[in-house]
């Protein structure tokens, strides 16, 4: 479903977009978590009392809310958003698995080319208008005319709506990654022509059919949320009201939970970590490892291109001090590429070991073979884990033989000067708003393998094939090949692995937050 023709410009723009966002928002926090498993694991806050009905909710974001458009977010503050008003026909259930969302029924021809949906009956958008075939005819038909998602969808070859329920999507080859495609935000459906609207009248409050409904938008500053009285799961959602704020500083958002001004906040700082989980009155998320740490290291120098010198770097990096130092436990050492919660993630693929006698002898051979072990860490300010873990990365270094320099710079300039193959070494991390590795690998292999500026022939080769794959189980061992292939080259370096992160206060209940990283606030609520 995300062909090899993908616009090299036009993804890159888009991924760094979301990634600079991401960086900015973090500046720390997190949650521990197993992440285990195939799918990873996901989890809600830790009440388990009943919610009480009714009630105000107060969020605070650490970014502010451009548009509420589904087919223009992108910034991850947007997208949680948005998700609360609008759905996707397939969505991660709160078992932590892709299931249809707005369809009772799936089918598809034998090839998986041809998928048949059959809508559920009763669904209205919070404006009362019932959801058609029609509604749906028209999301995807904008969709695929988006600047953002023309080329994503191009697989698609034509979408129909024979009757009121039933819409028929024809493809170009198999598309067995469909379901998790269309699961994505920007892809929530919306009333026909924008139940009469704008463009820019629906940017503003859209209209959807999910739990929610915009009340009131003061921009920069608060956006706050109604029930939607017409919501079609009954009983939900258990709030009347929910109220996204803007609080860029971190420390400000623990302040505000602490003094309940708000009761949930995104990714606290993690040197307050300890103290919300030692309070009574507070709590910290556990949630799934949904991101990657990793180091790219640039392909194009010589120091680079020998592989003792790849595997000394492996190697001469402790992975658990830096888990233990900078994120406080709350995380893992990382071996695969891909992070634990997306599908087909490869447990088998192990951790280096931290040996660095093993990868001083490496070093010293190759330095026998003619490199100079000099090279310079690009690194991003803005990212929560990096600024301090790169100080121990240069001591780790510096104790096997390399001569490690540092250089922090903006994210921005991080893109520009990657982007460019102008850097040595480049500690950033992945991250994937799909239950699919689709986004992955097709960024992968469109960044010249993350940025490393290697051949991605063969990842091409193997994700194309993938994609094509309509059995599952072969899925998955294309998928675990890709991510032995990375892990054998050694020119991306995963050192950790981190969670989604949210606190809140310890009268929350029901906050689910998936493996995707999206929250869910439909089931949420205050109890006592």
């Amino acid at each position: 479903m995300i062909p090899g023709a993908l616009g090299k410009a036009r993804i890159l723009s888009l991924a760094a977009a979301a990634l600079i966002a991401v960086l900015v928002a973090g500046c720390g926090g997190g949650g521990s978590s197993s992440g285990g498993g195939e799918a990873g694991g996901s989890t809600g806050s830790g009440s388990s009392a009943a919610p009480n009905e009714g009630g105000k909710l107060t969020v605070a974001l650490a970014e502010e809310v451009n548009t509420l458009e589904p087919q223009q977010t992108i910034l991850p503050t947007e997208l949680w958003v948005i998700s609360q008003v609008s759905e996707p026909l397939w969505r991660e259930n709160t078992e932590g698995e892709l299931a249809p969302w707005l369809l009772k029924g799936v089918k598809t021809s034998n090839n998986e080319r041809v998928w048949t949906l059959t809508l559920k009956s009763g669904i209205k958008f919070s404006n009362g208008q019932p959801m058609t075939s029609a509604d749906v005819l028209f999301t995807l038909e904008r969709a695929r005319k988006s600047e953002y998602w023309e080329e994503l969808l191009e697989g698609i070859t034509k979408v129909e709506a024979p009757s009121p329920s039933t819409i028929v999507i024809t493809n170009a080859q198999p598309a067995a990654e469909l379901p998790a495609l269309l699961s994505q935000w920007s892809f929530g459906i919306e009333p026909k022509n924008l139940a009469g609207e704008s463009e820019e009248e629906f940017a503003s409050k859209p209209i959807g059919t999910g739990p929610f409904e915009i009340a009131a938008w003061k921009r920069g500053e608060t956006l706050t949320m109604k029930k939607n009285p017409n919501y079609w799961i009954p009983k939900r959602p258990y709030l009347d009201e929910l109220v996204f704020k803007t609080v860029p500083d971190p420390n400000s958002r623990v302040s505000q939970l602490n003094s309940g001004e708000v009761n949930v906040i995104a990714t606290p700082p993690w040197s307050q970590v300890e103290a919300i989980e030692a309070s009574p009155e507070t709590e910290l998320g556990t949630y799934p490892l949904g991101f990657n740490k990793l180091m790219t290291l640039n392909g194009r120098e010589a120091l680079f291109k020998n592989p003792k010198v790849r595997e000394a770097i492996n190697l001469g990096i402790d992975r658990e001090g830096m888990v233990n130092a900078v994120l406080h436990g709350h995380g893992e050492a990382a071996a695969s590429f891909v992070p634990p919660p997306v599908e087909f993630h490869d447990s088998s693929i192990k951790t280096p070991e931290f040996n660095p006698g093993k990868a001083k002898e490496l070093l010293a051979e190759a330095v026998k073979e003619g490199v100079n072990p000099t090279f310079t860490v690009l690194t991003p300010i803005e990212d929560d884990f990096w600024p301090e873990a790169v100080q121990i990365l240069q001591q780790n270094l510096d104790e096997v033989g390399f001569n490690v320099k540092i250089q922090k710079v903006d994210v921005s300039t991080w893109f520009e000067d990657a982007s460019a193959g102008k850097f040595g070494a480049g500690p950033l991390q992945i991250y994937t708003p799909l239950t699919t590795q689709t986004e992955i690998w097709a960024f992968y292999n469109t960044a010249e393998g993350q940025f490393a500026g290697i051949s991605t022939k063969e990842t091409e080769k193997v994700f194309s094939e993938a994609l094509r794959t309509p059995s599952s189980a072969k899925r998955k061992q294309l998928y675990h090949r890709l991510q032995e292939i990375v892990a054998k080259e050694q020119y991306i370096i995963s050192v950790a692995y981190t969670p989604f992160s949210w606190a809140f206060s310890s009268n929350v209940t029901g906050l689910y937050v998936g493996r995707v990283g999206i929250p869910w606030f439909a089931e949420a609520g205050l109890s006592g």
